[in-house]
């Protein structure tokens, strides 16, 4: 996770980080100032996305904050997450979603407007490091599979997507997210949707072929 901090101030002999919960409304309240006025901030820094999170799956809202002087510099934002698979660990917002590049609007080198990649591509070094990690060779070329699926199955790759998602024990929870409420209609038609065997193996095997598309 991309954390909003300003490097300048972290040589001052002031600076003071501390571990905080984000269920404290006063220091809530200063993130999300913080969060809003940062050109790299971003919802998933948010912490109404972390109490969220918490509130619907139980791992804590926790913060790592960096001041100066009492005056915000830094903040990486952290869920407490327990699970009986991996155990206790911290992971910096690992709910967060991840671009929409599996509904396939980035292919052929498209750039949608208002897409967030589109968006960070024209930003710092970093957003768009971050973007070449999503969107690059490998994850376009499962893409343009994964949609040669959907196609044959007859649904949207989105819906074929939070689908598979759900249809795992180990996913914990789908987390999904919409820039726009149009493309809700293929999220919510995987609500009920059972994958039939062949598409569970078709998609399989694209992930056999490509694996780690983003590295």
């Amino acid at each position: 996770m991309n954390a909003p901090f300003n490097p300048e101030p972290q040589l001052h002999a002031s600076l003071v980080l501390h571990q905080a919960s984000l269920g404290d409304a006063a220091l809530a309240a200063r993130v999300e100032a913080y969060v809003a006025a940062h050109p790299e901030g971003t919802a998933f820094h948010r912490p109404a996305w972390l109490n969220a999170v918490e509130a619907a799956t139980g791992h804590s809202a926790l913060a790592l904050v960096a001041e100066v002087a009492g005056d915000m510099v830094g903040y990486l934002p952290f869920s407490l997450i327990h699970s009986p698979l991996f155990g206790r660990l911290l992971a910096s917002s690992g709910f967060a979603v991840g671009g929409g590049v599996l509904a396939g609007k980035y292919q052929g080198g498209a750039r949608p407007e208002g897409a967030r990649f589109s968006s960070y591509l024209g930003l710092s070094e970093r957003h768009q490091a971050m973007a070449r990690r999503f969107v690059n060779d490998r994850s376009l070329a499962s893409t343009e599979r994964f949609m040669a699926i959907a196609a044959e199955a007859g649904m949207s790759p989105v819906t074929m997507a939070v689908a598979w998602s759900k249809q795992h024990d180990f996913v914990a929870s789908t987390i999904v997210g919409v820039s726009a409420e149009g493309q809700l209609a293929d999220i919510f038609a995987a609500a009920d949707l059972v994958l039939p065997t062949d598409v569970m193996a078709a998609i399989d095997k694209v992930s056999r072929e490509i694996r780690y598309p983003m590295g």
